[in-house]
């Protein structure tokens, strides 16, 4: 009898056992099904959203010398309430490329302009390394994304418990775009420099400094739920992608493609 049992027992045990990994792949597979549906279409709506902010800077009236940062501006490569990242570019119908997302970027506004229209370019500035270290340091104290000195009555309150004066940047300004080699916040207690670089690509070339009020910062590398090491990572891969969807040529009005992997897709149209 108690052998009986517990061969009944042990195939009882066995059925629900698969049955359970059975239901348990199929509730994993439409998870992630769902979720996968989920990021292509917070990315499509991003994609829709910056060709919209993309054809106003299009459209507008700023200098022609000006428009490249300022569609790279529209076209930030992360989503932080989607929690999402993708990079994303633009070409007019004739393949040219205008811009790309940064990894890396920001803005400022001069003292007492209230408005924010330099813009800071790292990617052609740091190595890997050093975007790690930024990343790191930002991450550790995401305040520090968002800047206001002592004219932030233009903008609002700011940090209270620890009130900025004023920032500075130094670095090779071009137009409205200025590739930092560094950058320090100046508060009551005194300095914090967030970037201080010795890269080979300032070298012959000559140094501007100007002095802000208020700045921005933002990178998906400071705001992905990954470490950065691996945002990095999805980044690069995903520029990879880009580059093999794009090829030796630019997509024109008529051209369609797309590439799709693990990590992600890409496509152009």
């Amino acid at each position: 009898m108690r052998k009986l049992f517990w061969t009944v027992f042990l195939r009882t045990a066995a059925v629900f056992l698969a049955f359970w990994a059975l239901m348990a792949g199929v509730i994993s597979f439409r998870s992630l099904d769902a979720r996968e549906a989920s990021l292509r279409a917070e990315i499509r709506e991003t994609l829709d959203w910056n060709l919209m902010n993309c054809q106003l800077v299009l459209e507008g009236t700023a200098a022609a010398v000006e428009k490249p940062a300022l569609l790279a501006d529209r076209m930030p490569a992360c989503s932080p309430v989607a929690g999402s990242m993708g990079v994303f570019r633009i070409y007019d119908l004739d393949g040219t490329e205008l811009a790309r997302s940064p990894l890396t970027s920001g803005y400022f506004s001069l003292p007492g302009t209230g408005v924010y229209d330099y813009f800071l370019h790292f990617d052609p500035v740091l190595t890997d390394d050093e975007q790690l270290a930024l990343a790191r340091l930002l991450r550790a104290d995401k305040d520090l994304c968002a800047f206001y000195g002592a004219e932030g009555g233009l903008y609002g309150e700011g940090d209270v418990d620890r009130p900025g004066l004023y920032g500075e940047v130094t670095g090779v300004v071009e137009h409205n775009v200025v590739y930092p080699q560094k950058l320090v916040y100046y508060f009551a207690d005194g300095p914090l420099t967030l970037l201080d670089t010795d890269s080979a690509y300032f070298e012959g070339k000559t140094l501007t400094t100007l002095a802000f009020d208020a700045a921005r910062l933002q990178s998906p590398l400071i705001w992905s739920d990954d470490p950065p090491e691996l945002a990095l990572q999805l980044f690069r891969q995903a520029q990879a992608r880009v580059d093999s969807l794009v090829g030796s040529r630019g997509p024109s009005a008529s051209w369609v493609g797309a590439v799709e992997g693990g990590a992600g897709y890409a496509h152009c149209g």
